[in-house]
């Protein structure tokens, strides 16, 4: 499979621009120039998170909401060996006619002046004058059972990545969890009843029965239970690091070691969707927080790892790029401020 092009029109700061793809693609350029803009445009095709926003009047080139935005992306899937020219072959079925070998993923979005925002549609197929819409369910669309987006911005929070996704990184599917999980629960219990036993509680049940009683004579005893629960088992768990041969652990406090921490858990997840999904990684600004040393670690990680074969990166630091290879450059450019190509 291999990312062949991509057209934009009307979105943004991009009134209508095609540009040649590849399977790694890195934007540079100035500042506010559009190159968040451009993984935006990818995102709204392939990101149900975002698309499920819907877009806005100020999505439109100049706020031009006469015109629809309309993003097409083309991928070629002529290698009939590649796995995952293969799961997107049999995705799309009727949508692609045998001996079509690109398939045209098109998002369309006409703005209702009434409501307010423009709906995205999504359509694929094989001729790009023939498209088919794509079923969709809700926010999904049959485009989000073949793609999994995985978007990493410049100052990703890594506590919140990691709670969000500690049901998928923390898996309990072994036996043994069964009797350890059986324990904690016992363990609560027990300090449930412990903390009802303390002293202060016990002195506030005795002061404060009779004042009850006093007022309303039921016979009736007041007393105070602790209800502490485990809600979320990995509600309060946090990542540290150890350094080896020190049994310590030590706060994950430096961002730069805290970006690393956040790519290996992006790896993780990824693993977590190759076989039904087709990964792609939309990075900005990688550099942000990191020492050059590490900025060339992250490089290789990036354009060597196989990990991340399909990717879309904008960025400052030719270090980020120092091992890049049969990479496709774009730099986005602007000479009006306001219009970029």
């Amino acid at each position: 499979m291999k990312f062949k092009n991509i057209s934009i029109k009307n979105f943004r700061n991009f009134e209508n621009i095609n540009i040649t793809l590849d399977n790694k693609n890195v934007f540079f350029g100035m500042n506010d120039v559009g190159k968040t803009n451009f993984l935006y445009a990818l995102r709204f095709v392939f990101d149900r998170n975002i698309r499920k926003n819907n877009l806005i009047d100020s999505d439109f080139y100049q706020k031009n909401t006469d015109v629809p935005v309309e993003i097409i992306v083309s991928i070629d899937i002529s290698d009939l060996n590649d796995v995952d020219s293969m799961k997107l072959r049999a995705k799309v079925k009727g949508a692609l006619l045998s001996g079509q070998n690109v398939v045209y993923i098109k998002l369309i979005a006409k703005y209702d002046s009434t409501e307010m925002i423009a709906n995205p549609i999504l359509y694929w197929g094989g001729d790009l004058n023939d498209l088919e819409e794509t079923k969709t369910r809700g926010v999904f669309s049959e485009l989000d059972t073949v793609f999994n987006v995985i978007y990493i911005d410049a100052y990703v929070d890594l506590y919140n990545l990691f709670k969000k996704n500690s049901a998928i990184l923390l898996k309990n599917d072994k036996n043994e969890d069964k009797d350890t999980l059986k324990h904690i629960d016992d363990t609560i219990v027990n300090l449930n009843k412990y903390i009802s036993s303390l002293s202060g509680i016990k002195s506030f049940e005795n002061r404060i029965t009779p004042e009850y009683n006093h007022l309303k004579n039921d016979n009736i005893q007041v007393s105070v239970k602790s209800e502490i629960a485990v809600k979320g088992l990995y509600s309060n768990v946090v990542p540290y690091i150890k350094q080896d041969n020190d049994g310590e652990l030590y706060p994950t406090s430096g961002e730069g070691r805290k970006k690393l921490l956040v790519y290996s858990i992006y790896d993780l997840l990824a693993e977590e969707n190759t076989i039904r999904k087709i990964n792609l990684f939309l990075i900005e600004e990688p550099e942000n927080h990191l020492h050059r040393a590490m900025q060339i670690a992250l490089s290789h990680k990036i354009f060597v790892d196989e990990k991340y074969k399909y990717t879309f990166l904008t960025t400052h630091s030719s270090f980020i790029l120092s091992a890049m290879d049969k990479v496709n450059l774009i730099r986005i450019f602007n000479n009006t401020k306001v219009n970029s190509a």
